[in-house]
């Protein structure tokens, strides 16, 4: 997936992962016309739109070669006649940029690009343009093989780009500054975000009868009640997690907020800095989980087994209680509804000693996007930047060809999407939750909000209950984005109110962490899962920060709060 990822702005429905499907011939269909299948020819720009009269989304004089590395999803399922080199965006780099986009190196998920990407790094064979990550960008700009961008971006980002890559005071943005020299554009917002929640099957939980959970005590019932009664017939457990603790889906990693652990990031402590893999409370939940383990709640193989290995577990009927971000919602739990399963999101409950009682909170880029040194228009980047936001971020136009149809992902195809911005999920979640509750259509604002709006509608009404695709649809855009108990109302609660414990690091990765916080998260990583099942005493736990601190944790710390205290 992705997915990854927070809640990202404009982020809606941007990775739509399924199986694999070829794509077919490509024919040209005005935009704005509903899907079909084909790649909408070039728009033209706009000569009521303001931002095309700015130099950021001019055309260059004569056609500029850009070359590319794409970061793909393994498990995007393609609208039939499209792909990663025949799409909208690719269409609009040429016809109103000028950009002849080659993509010179295509890696399947983020791992298998981050590995690339550093054998093209240590090989200095870079493309013209593309994205790195964190540690990446420190070895870029130290080793002179990425370009400056303040001049290019001052001079041809819209004013519309900047005014949404500065509406979180700038945070984005100073993570791709060094030296007061702006070396990437950001790829997302950095707002409190990338919230754990739990995804329990409801069908299960009301054909049990058993009550809706407001305390862990409530949780640990239900999983027992779900091994017990083994509802789909497919020898259930409980509670699905994964051997990759810090992953985003199907991971100890979002239980851990229930015990005031926040092991993915740093947080104020005694008015310093500390990494919270590394804190008390991770015990707490340890002793907890290792529990569950004994008394069967857990899959006893989950030790060997991935996230995606336990999505597809869940999928198949053996699960009933997952933590996983947002965007569960869009895959694989799709799947799970044309199925007839029905799951549904709750905030995590707190529990033990917890008086904190708030939840993990990232403000990290997930990526960034630079330019190599010697690239001779810089610029051309800022314009991609440019056009994605103007047609995704402005709503200003088709969501079916630019974004997606129901069904397809269009977004996600776009070589940059710099989703930084107002939350337009935020927004169309309160518009339409108004309207379809006062019967008022007057709350909904764009044509984009009213393609939801229906959706939600033939949800609410049952009109689309024979039909698993249009059902899967809809429910997701009622229960699970726009209606008073969806994800992103949740989400809205939890920033209004303040319900996060933000990781209080920002910046690039310092020199210990670009050099050995991948040994440092496969030490805890090691340490959880032995715990969990009993290779391990709990006991175990005391060592392993002994050893953390010892094999670099120390010296992070240090670098981390030698930062903290410039700021």
């Amino acid at each position: 997936m992705l997915g990854k990822k927070s809640i990202i702005t404009g982020m809606l429905a941007l990775i739509m992962i399924f199986s694999l499907m070829s794509c077919g011939k490509i024919t040209n269909v005005e935009p704005g016309a509903a899907s079909s299948g084909s790649v909408p020819s070039s728009a033209a720009a706009p000569s009521d739109d303001p931002d095309f009269k700015h130099i950021g989304l001019s055309k260059f004089d004569s056609t500029v070669t850009v070359t590319y590395a794409r970061m793909g999803d393994p498990n995007v399922r393609f609208a039939p006649g499209h792909d990663y080199e025949n799409n909208i965006w690719k269409v609009e780099y040429r016809d109103i940029l000028g950009i002849d986009l080659k993509t010179v190196w295509t890696a399947e998920g983020s791992q298998s690009y981050d590995e690339k990407l550093q054998l093209q790094i240590l090989a200095q064979d870079l493309p013209d343009v593309f994205q790195c990550n964190a540690a990446q960008f420190v070895s870029l700009v130290n080793g002179g093989m990425i370009q400056d961008l303040t001049k290019a971006f001052d001079d041809y980002a819209i004013d519309f780009v900047k005014a949404n890559a500065n509406i979180d005071g700038g945070v984005g943005l100073s993570q791709c500054t060094v030296d007061g020299k702006l070396y990437a554009v950001p790829n997302g917002s950095v707002e409190p975000g990338a919230y754990q929640f739990l995804f329990i099957r409801e069908d299960w939980r009301e054909q049990l009868g058993l009550p809706v959970p407001k305390t862990m005590e409530d949780i640990v019932a239900m999983a027992e009640a779900f091994v017990a009664n083994d509802p789909d017939g497919m020898n259930a457990y409980g509670i699905g997690i994964s051997n990759q603790p810090f992953e985003t889906y199907f991971a100890v990693r979002g239980f851990f907020d229930a015990y005031g652990a926040h092991i993915y990031q740093w947080i104020k402590k005694d008015g310093k800095l500390e990494y919270g893999v590394v804190q008390p409370e991770v015990k707490e939940g340890l002793i907890n989980f290792s529990k569950w383990y004994d008394d069967g709640l857990l899959d006893p193989e989950f030790i060997v087994k991935g996230s995606y290995d336990m999505s597809q577990e869940a999928i198949g009927g053996r699960v009933g209680i997952v933590a996983a971000e947002w965007w569960l919602t869009t895959w694989p739990l799709p799947d799970g509804y044309r199925l007839g399963q029905n799951w549904k999101a709750y905030n995590i409950p707190f529990a033990g000693s917890n008086a904190e009682k708030k939840y993990s909170a990232r403000a990290q880029l997930s990526g960034r996007y630079v330019v190599r040194s010697g690239f001779e228009n810089p610029e051309a980047l800022i314009k991609m930047c440019n056009l994605f936001q103007v047609r995704v971020i402005g709503d200003k136009y088709p969501a079916n060809v630019y974004r997606t149809d129901g069904e397809f992902g269009f977004d996600g195809l776009s070589a940059f999407a710099p989703t930084f911005g107002p939350d337009l999920n935020d927004i169309a979640q309160k518009n339409i939750t108004k309207a379809i509750d006062t019967g008022d259509a007057s709350y909904i604002k764009t044509d984009n909000e009213q393609s939801k709006y229906e959706s939600a509608l033939g949800y609410i009404n049952g009109t689309d209950a024979d039909n698993p695709d249009i059902f899967s649809t809809n429910f997701m855009w009622w229960r699970a984005y726009y209606g008073p108990e969806s994800i992103f109302a949740m989400m809205s609660k939890m920033n209004e109110n303040k319900m996060f414990v933000l990781d209080e690091y920002y910046d690039p990765p310092t020199e210990t962490m670009s050099e050995l916080e991948g040994q440092l998260k496969s030490m805890a990583e090691e340490a959880i899962n032995n715990i969990i099942v009993g290779i391990d005493g709990v006991d175990a736990f005391d060592k392993f920060v002994a050893d953390w601190y010892a094999n670099g944790g120390e010296a992070w710390t240090k670098e981390v709060n030698e930062w903290y205290a410039s700021k």
